[in-house]
Parts: structure tokens; sequence; C-alpha cells
């Protein structure tokens, strides 16, 4: 058995990366594809993963996002048509999807996003099955594939990390951090297909955390996704950079241990608010959208807030900093009974050979 797995954002490098160990340790052979963009490849090596880097993120505007996907699908084609694969496994990637369906391999894709449009008309209808969290509804994806070939489960696909993280608190040497002492930010996806534009700036995030840095000692750990965003915020958080109150991230590092150990995530995306707060560390997401998995956890009693008023947002980031609430131990709890995602995707996987 060949599998063929396609990352190309930091949360499916994460999926990946714990999916092709699971692989491994079943003596199924595995190839990673992946694209220069955000903390993905770092995340892989990070990991002891090389994957095999094609091409990079196409930016802003459609036309260098349609050149940049096609440019990938080329150089994937010359790759893949030499390998005897015999599944690919994908997380809703446009590129890899078209190659593998041309190629006649057969596609299990993975989502979570069914706002994410235009992405999932370009690869959910070519896929064999649809693996998606059980509070995502099938009606959702039904226009795209067949309800039959959706498989869903009981819980949400960080855990697959989740269940598996050892938190290392040698992390926090690395940027002087102490336990509780600091929050994780994670820029929002202002440059995504479903995003809305921002007119004025690359990123929200200095409204959101002006009361807390203002107020507090608390330390800032951001994750920018862009450069655009990573210039905007050294520039706009000079005085606290320069004072070691703010920390800008530039390399893939353990983020999920930064995470675990910090008083509260906050992020304009979704992935960091969730993971965190299925470890039981209060987080905000300022994502303008609404998400099922987001309000299914937060149902589920975990701390994640959803909060796209930037102003709200900056005040129960304050009041999360002074209450300083820890829920990990309780968290960590109710995870162990909803269900892994890598078992689901791997049954799938030899159901398919």
């Amino acid at each position: 058995m060949k599998a063929w797995l396609e990352a190309l954002t930091g949360k499916q490098a994460l999926l990946m990366t714990y999916l092709t160990k699971y692989l491994r340790e079943r003596d199924c052979d595995v190839i990673v594809t992946t694209r220069n963009y955000d903390y993905a490849v770092g995340i892989f090596r990070n990991h002891g993963i090389e994957p095999i880097v094609i091409g990079r993120y196409g930016g802003l505007k459609l036309k260098d996002k349609l050149i940049s996907s096609l440019k990938r699908q080329m150089k994937l084609v010359d790759i893949i048509s030499k390998e005897k694969i015999d599944v690919h496994i994908s997380f809703t990637s446009p590129d890899s999807c078209r190659v593998a369906f041309g190629l006649g391999i057969p596609i299990i894709q993975l989502s979570d996003s069914p706002h994410s449009v235009f992405v999932n008309k370009l690869t959910v209808p070519l896929s064999e099955y649809l693996v998606t969290p059980k509070c995502v509804p099938k009606e959702d994806y039904s226009r795209l594939i067949d309800p039959n070939k959706i498989v869903q489960f009981n819980g949400f696909f960080e855990l697959a990390w989740i269940k598996r993280i050892k938190p290392k608190k040698e992390v926090l040497e690395k940027f002087s951090l102490e336990e509780r002492n600091y929050i994780v930010v994670r820029t929002e996806e202002s440059k995504a297909s479903y995003y809305p534009k921002l007119k004025q700036k690359p990123t929200v995030l200095d409204r959101v955390l002006k009361k807390t840095l203002d107020l507090t000692d608390i330390k800032v750990v951001i994750f920018p996704r862009y450069d655009d965003q990573k210039k905007y915020l050294y520039n706009v958080f000079k005085e606290y950079v320069d004072r070691g109150r703010v920390i800008i991230v530039e390399k893939a590092t353990d983020s999920l241990s930064l995470s675990y150990f910090s008083l509260a995530v906050v992020t304009g995306g979704s992935t960091f608010a969730q993971e965190a707060a299925l470890m039981g560390v209060p987080s905000i997401s300022y994502f303008p959208y609404h998400f099922y998995v987001e309000e299914e956890i937060s149902k589920q009693g975990f701390p994640l807030f959803h909060i796209p008023n930037t102003d709200k947002c900056s005040e129960k980031l304050y009041n999360i900093v002074e209450e300083k609430v820890d829920y990990r131990a309780e968290s960590m709890r109710k995870i162990l009974g909803l269900e892994d995602p890598l078992d689901v995707i791997v049954k799938l996987i030899y159901k398919l050979k």
C-alpha cells in the first residue's frame, strides 16, 4: 500500500504529520507533498518528516493564485506519475486532487470547512470519500458529492494531534516565557478566497490586543500568516517588541506546547482556537463567519468563544487575562470520549485497497 498525502497549511501539515506516522507504523509507504507557505514545511521537518516541497502560495490576486496552482499541478504530475500510488489523502487541495483524479488515483477528502465554497467545488466532487466531523451537516456538501460517500466521526480533526500531544516546557525557555504568563495569537487568513477583504491594513490584531497590552504586563506571542502582516505588526508594536513584551515568531516552532502553557489564545481563523480550547486553554476566534466545529466545541463545554467584533474581542481577552481560569485538566478528560479521526481515515484507506 502506497499513500500520497498533501498539505497546504500549518493545520494540514500537523494532521498529515500524524497521519504519516500512523500509516508508517502500519507498514504503509507514504509520500508527502506541500508548498512553501506559512509554517507548513517547518512543521513536517520538526517532526522528522521530509516532504516534497513544490511551489508556493499564489497570494491575493486571482490570476496569481491560478498560475501558482497550474505550475504546482504540472510539477506534481511529473513526480506522482512515476510512483505507484494506491490512494491520495487531501484536505481539499485543488492542485493535488486534480492531479490524482487525472491519473486515476482514488481520493479520500478531508474537510470541516463548508464555507470554503470555491475550493470545495474543485475538490469534493472528485472524491471517493469525504470525511467530516459529525457536527457538520451532510447537506452542506450534498450538492457536491453523494451523501452515501460522506463519512462522519464524533470528534474533530484537531484531535489527531491533541490526543497524542506531550507538551514540552523547553519551548518556553526558547522565548523567555513563564507558564500562564503570556498569550498566543494567530492573525486572520485575510488572503483566503472566503475571507472578507480588509481595506486599510493587513490585520486588525492591533485593535484586539491594545487594551491587554496597555493595562497588563502579559507577554504576547504572535504567529503571522503573511509577510505584509509581519511587517505591519513589527511596525505597530515596535515599542513592545523592543521591550520583549511582543514576540513575532519567524519560523515553525512547537506552537501546541506554547498554546498549552499559555493563559489564552486568540486567532482570526479557527484552528489555533479550536486546538487550544480542546486542551483547556481559554480561546477566542474573531473569524467573521459561523463555524460548525467551533460552535460544537463550545457547546461541549470547552472554553472557546466566537467574538467577530474586535472591540468585544479585546474586552473578552482582557477579562480572561485578569481572571486566569485553568480548564486544562477537565478538558483533557473530556477528549477521551471523542473519536480519533486517524482511525476513521485509515479504515477508509484499506477499504479502498
